[in-house]
């Protein structure tokens, strides 16, 4: 990949960290994360401004780079995007749930 490409691509993705706090739980690039603020949700991709955030329980939603889906139960945290980087950090968080466990019309 030529230096170029490698610009262009980071520009459609963001560095992603979602930790517990005993341990890592998913760290990839990403190119859309919604997770359960407490005003709502909130959306990020690419390029999002700074933003410091409280979490409520709920449901964190990530596209990784490739396109997979990815979903996380939390109970509560923070968020913090700067620099095309978000950090989700959490005090619980389930195990990765499979499409099995969310519901039908659930998207990212």
């Amino acid at each position: 990949m030529m230096a170029d490409d490698s610009v262009k691509a980071s520009r459609k993705q963001f560095d992603l960290n979602l930790v517990a706090s005993d341990h890592p739980v998913f760290t990839s690039p990403a190119k859309f994360v919604v997770i359960p603020d407490v005003a709502g949700s909130m959306g990020f991709l690419p390029g999002h401004e700074p933003v410091l955030t409280i979490l409520r329980k709920g449901r964190v939603r990530i596209v990784d780079a490739e396109g997979n889906r990815h979903f996380f139960d939390v109970d509560g945290g923070f968020a913090s995007f700067d620099e095309n980087k978000l950090t989700v950090a959490v005090p619980h968080c389930s195990e990765e749930l499979h499409a099995a466990h969310t519901s039908a019309g659930e998207q990212a």
